[in-house]
């Protein structure tokens, strides 16, 4: 690497502006983060973001193609799979029911499903919804038929005939299995069939005009096309899998819209709040160990420690999520026609995070930088490479082996806020920190996941990165 580089000054002039934030300034900011997420390597062709705060829709936009052949750009209104997001909307209509006083989440699911045959152990609605009923999760048993499922009692027969894999209570097993079953609970309390329940109890008075089962027979215009990556490419699906077996689990279509909509039923007392408190709080293993899981809700936090109880999902063509912010009244959702971005939950934390409290802006650093850098891998040791940290305002960027063929660049966001940025990484939007302090520059970025039972700001990095200041000259040009 050349030496002797210009390195980092403090500018007066930010890239969005110094001061107040506007709404303008953070509908920018999150088009860049939108903009930075699609058409990479290892990224979705198209990708679509909703925000909604204290019941209003502060944001929502599409980018990239919904099509990628014929150029068709994602809306507001493109139809992605919702894949296990689909989870959250079985649970919403349980939670519905349960606040009607129809549902006992601790009685026997044969009260509602008299025909479901006992296991060894009896199962409970809680228990399914958490994980913890030893249901099993696909596996090579399955008796999954190439036909449409015309009724959950049919899908039932997928796996009805598997034991089940522990003792209800004693292990975390995720299972869409089990929420087939769960919608069948639903289907039983509600006395009538699940998507019909659904569509009443939760789709209408929601308004959510755009979500339903995904039926890819017949795909309409509104519908995304679905694409796996074939070294980082995307390739479209030409026969995607029928998901009609498990609506419940993962077989219903919508938009960040309508989803941002459900996730404010938890806000605006549509979900009474004793619901919402009983919906969110981790359930127990018999060990007393916490899982981080309540009803279907997964327990996390972001960077800066606020509370977010949220769900992923991802299948072929899809990658999706839905966070709700409880103590900010906001909700977040993304949509994905791949199945990545894979850390899905701290791009969706990066993305809303200029709604969050109040900015702080600092002079943004500018200049250039020989680094360090470390990163580990899969069994936690370090791996320590060169690199060059630019910022200059229009495109701020992390380079990994600068001299090299093997040389990786990636984006960096400023989120005018505590040297805060987005690292744009084929993973997502990562959390980064940059420090100026003693001739030093330094900062790390960092990747977790949820369900969680603590914040994540003890995690070890995903990289980190250091190298000494030489000089403080201004702007630096272009590399």
């Amino acid at each position: 690497m050349k030496k002797g580089l210009l390195l980092l000054a403090m500018s007066s002039v930010l890239f969005l502006g110094f001061g107040q934030q506007t709404d303008q300034d953070r509908e920018a900011l999150v088009r860049s983060m939108g903009e930075a997420l699609i058409g990479k390597k290892w990224m979705p062709p198209g990708i679509s973001i909703a925000i909604m705060q204290h019941g209003k829709m502060v944001y929502a936009e599409g980018f990239g193609y919904a099509d990628l052949e014929n150029k068709r750009p994602v809306t507001t209104k493109t139809q992605f799979r919702a894949a296990s997001v689909s989870k959250m909307m079985t649970v919403t209509a349980l939670a519905r029911l349960v606040q009607e006083g129809r549902v006992d989440l601790d009685a026997p699911i044969q009260k509602y499903i008299p025909e479901y045959d006992q296991k060894r152990y009896p199962i409970t609605a809680r228990l399914l919804a958490g994980h913890l009923s030893g249901m099993p999760h696909y596996s090579s048993g399955d008796n999954i038929q190439k036909k449409f499922y015309n009724s959950v009692e049919a899908s039932l027969r997928v796996f009805s005939h598997h034991d089940l894999l522990s003792e209800p209570g004693t292990e975390y097993k995720y299972s869409t299995h089990a929420y087939t079953l769960l919608s069948a609970v639903v289907e039983g309390a509600g006395g009538t069939p699940f998507l019909d329940y659904l569509k009443k109890s939760v789709l209408q008075p929601l308004e959510m005009r755009h979500t339903g089962p995904d039926l890819r027979a017949q795909p309409p215009q509104t519908m995304t096309e679905l694409y796996g990556l074939k070294d980082g490419i995307p390739e479209k699906i030409e026969h995607p899998e029928d998901p009609s077996y498990k609506w419940g689990g993962g077989g219903m279509v919508s938009t960040p819209i309508d989803l941002v909509k459900m996730g404010n039923a938890y806000l605006n007392g549509f979900i009474r709040s004793n619901t919402v408190a009983l919906m969110f709080k981790s359930q127990q293993l018999k060990s007393g160990s916490e899982t981080g899981v309540g009803i279907g809700w997964r327990r996390s936090w972001d960077m800066d420690g606020r509370p977010v109880f949220e769900h992923a999902g991802a299948m072929g063509g899809a990658r999706s999520i839905l966070s709700i912010f409880l103590d900010d009244g906001l909700v977040i959702a993304i949509m994905a026609n791949t199945y990545s971005p894979g850390s899905i939950e701290e791009t969706a934390h990066m993305i809303a995070l200029p709604f969050l409290g109040e900015a702080k802006p600092l002079p943004q650093p500018r200049g250039m930088s020989e680094i360090t850098i470390t990163t580990f891998n899969s069994e936690g040791e370090e791996i320590i490479a060169e690199g060059l940290l630019i910022l200059n305002g229009k495109t701020d960027r992390l380079v990994l082996h600068p001299d090299s063929p093997e040389k990786q660049t990636y984006p960096l966001i400023y989120m005018q806020s505590d040297n805060i940025y987005a690292l744009a990484h084929p993973r997502g939007l990562l959390y980064t920190k940059i420090v100026l302090a003693q001739h030093k520059v330094s900062g790390f970025t960092m990747r977790y996941r949820s369900p969680r039972n603590e914040p994540p700001t003890s995690d070890q990095p995903f990289l980190r990165f250091e190298g000494k200041l030489q000089g403080l000259k201004g702007d630096t040009p272009e590399k």
